[in-house]
């Protein structure tokens, strides 16, 4: 018997999610974890203070498990875009930038355009963007000279734990492409993004699949752990992806979507799609698939990310949405998740789940060792959900299709406003 962990590293939260091979919750663990913002758009963590918080979580899951010896797999999901950098003796050198850290944007603004930027986003399916790494490494080598001179590795936050707990450098194939360095088809390191950044493939992780197994863990880890069990890791994936699977979004025509610190609406596919307007990403998820949407960093831009997901972009990327399934801190609203409904003209969905994301990461470590073969497999596995249905009424249909369509008229002349609302 095994029992699978998932390990979910979030902006705010870090949370953990225990089941047994059959997907029944055994327990479900939570902690904050502190940011600090020093200078306007800098939003960072401490990688030591995340790593400790999240190892004490993994100690809370072992203490209730049976006395039966029986392996732990830990499956990781982390918040795309961190980035930190790291010394030859595997020390950081910075704090980790977050995904709503923004002071890159003057390279953003200056690529996002250009023919080499609309390059990198064809190839690497990442729209080059502050919350990049791309951008945040050229910020770096612009303001730091010295620490980009010292730096041996550019990871992130999920790499960090990784190499704590292993002593490797690896990093899943989700993570790499929200890099803005990987290429979506090939799976590999991009060499002209990694050129505009100033730097080579041998300063960047391993790229592996989602259910590839990481070392076995370093010995003072697991006394640190007081661990009595066999514990295996599980590369998993980025946290949008992973809610996606925890969810049970996994077809062309199920559109999972995510409204917390941040939010997002996401579809796997099955051929990679940018689009022409680069408001879309396309991250990959394994050898045989993408994860295509549109997100936003804040409730300011929540318009921009609506319009630019919902209103045509993403269902012309692949077949009509026919269903939502819903997570994220707004579920807890009734009346935000019927007006989504009435608005989008289609069923929402919200399961009952401690955790989406952590609970992907659970199907990921399954999937691994075998007990999921096919993903397909995994909606038997999600807690029961509740269904928002869309108002029918003629009337009230109507009036939400102009104002959407008086919206499309006026989005393009909001571009202008994106860094007054950001």
């Amino acid at each position: 018997m095994h029992y699978f962990l998932g390990l979910d590293t979030g902006t705010t939260h870090g949370k953990a999610l225990l089941v047994n091979r059959e997907g029944k919750e055994l327990g479900f663990f939570k902690k904050e974890i502190p940011s600090y913002q020093p200078h306007a758009g800098f939003h960072e963590q401490h990688a030591e203070e995340v790593f400790t918080i999240m190892l004490s979580l993994v100690s809370q899951a072992l203490a209730i498990l049976p006395d039966d010896h029986q392996p732990l797999n830990i499956c990781f999901s982390n918040a795309m875009h961190s980035l930190l950098a790291m010394d030859k003796n595997g020390n950081p050198l910075s704090p980790v930038m977050t995904w709503a850290d923004t002071r890159s944007h003057d390279f953003a603004a200056k690529w996002k355009d250009t023919p080499i930027g609309t390059e990198i986003y064809r190839q690497c399916g990442t729209p080059i963007h502050p919350m990049s790494p791309l951008c945040k490494i050229a910020w770096i080598r612009e303001q730091h000279p010295l620490i980009f001179d010292r730096t041996a590795r550019f990871i992130s936050l999920k790499e960090y734990f990784i190499f704590r707990m292993t002593g490797v450098y690896e990093v899943d194939y989700s993570l790499a492409a929200a890099t803005g360095l990987f290429e979506t088809r090939n799976l590999k390191w991009h060499e002209p993004a990694l050129a505009l950044a100033g730097i080579n493939a041998e300063q960047l992780s391993v790229p592996v699949s989602c259910t590839h197994e990481l070392p076995a863990l370093k010995e003072d880890i697991l006394q640190r752990l007081n661990a009595n069990r066999p514990v295996l890791l599980i590369a998993g994936a980025s946290d949008g992806a992973l809610a996606n699977i925890g969810t049970g979004a996994i077809r062309e025509t199920i559109a999972g979507l995510t409204i917390g610190t941040s939010a997002a609406v996401r579809i796997f596919r099955k051929q990679a799609f940018t689009d022409p307007g680069h408001q879309l990403f396309c991250y990959s998820f394994d050898e045989n698939m993408y994860l295509s949407g549109g997100a936003t960093n804040n409730g300011g831009n929540l318009l921009d990310w609506f319009s630019a997901s919902f209103t045509g972009n993403i269902e012309l990327s692949g077949q009509p949405v026919q269903l939502v399934l819903a997570s994220g801190g707004f579920t807890a609203s009734a009346f935000w998740l019927q007006l989504m409904a009435d608005i989008l003209q289609k069923e929402i969905r919200v399961s009952e789940d401690a955790d989406a994301s952590a609970r992907g990461a659970c199907m990921v470590g399954m999937k691994a060792r075998g007990i999921i073969r096919d993903w397909e497999e995994i909606s038997a596995m999600i807690p029961d959900t509740k269904s928002y249905k869309p108002d029918m009424d003629p009337a009230k249909a109507e009036l939400y299709r102009r104002h959407m369509e008086k919206y499309e008229q006026l989005y393009p002349f909001t571009r202008s406003l994106r860094p007054v609302l950001s």
